[in-house]
């Protein structure tokens, strides 16, 4: 294992070892705590990513709504995958559709062009 990947993806101090085609990893109760409270600040920025509609209801908006770009790259997967690595988004907070449109955007464009990503990773 590369140890950029060990480094970046578990915490400090966790034990990684490998059974088969999948890491074993050994956390104090510590480590669990900081991964779940990570875990929730991930998901409670998501929600924040869902447009209101005016009953109060969520709405979602497709891809076709926001204005995707399809690209012809594919990243092919063997399920189930080992690992799931997600990024942070931050200061992608908007109130209009057309304004958030513009900012999803810009996420696609930064994940395909800056990152060399297929297409966005968050979705």
């Amino acid at each position: 294992m590369h140890p950029w990947f060990s480094s970046s993806l578990f915490p400090r101090g966790s034990q990684v070892t490998w059974g088969g085609d999948s890491p074993q990893l050994s956390w104090n109760e510590t480590q669990a705590r900081g991964l779940s409270e990570k875990l929730l600040d991930l998901f409670v920025g998501i929600s924040q990513l869902i447009l209101k509609g005016r009953s109060g209801a969520s709405t979602v908006v497709s891809h076709k709504e926001w204005g995707l770009r399809f690209l012809t790259c594919r990243a092919q997967l063997t399920r189930p995958v080992a690992c799931v690595i997600m990024d942070q988004l931050t200061e992608i907070e908007c109130q209009e559709q057309n304004v958030c449109s513009w900012k999803l955007r810009g996420l696609q464009s930064r994940s395909v062009y800056n990152t060399g990503w297929c297409d966005v990773a968050y979705m």
